[in-house]
């Protein structure tokens, strides 16, 4: 049968960290997020039953492969299009 545990992330599961501060992509000004150094990913559902576990990663200052970057870039075009904090990244 399908494996009901592969959930794609949704705009509501990344936070951006300036220094220690946490900010939610949801409600962060882009003026924070532009200045964010990490990123972070919370798993809703993991395989191993591990709810609320995060992933995360500095910036590298890539110019097309820093994953900071790409998420803020994904992030603004979602909430530029007034996405739900429930929208897939996917």
């Amino acid at each position: 049968g399908a494996d009901t545990h592969h959930k794609p992330f949704r705009l509501c599961d990344v936070h951006f960290f300036v220094g220690p501060r946490k900010l939610p992509a949801t409600t962060a000004a882009p003026a924070n997020i532009a200045t964010a150094s990490f990123v972070a990913i919370t798993f809703t559902d993991q395989k191993n039953g591990i709810k609320g576990e995060s992933l995360g990663h500095g910036s590298t200052d890539h110019p097309y492969a820093d994953p900071v970057r790409l998420l803020a870039s994904i992030v603004g075009r979602l909430r530029s299009a007034n996405a739900p904090p429930t929208q897939l990244l996917a």
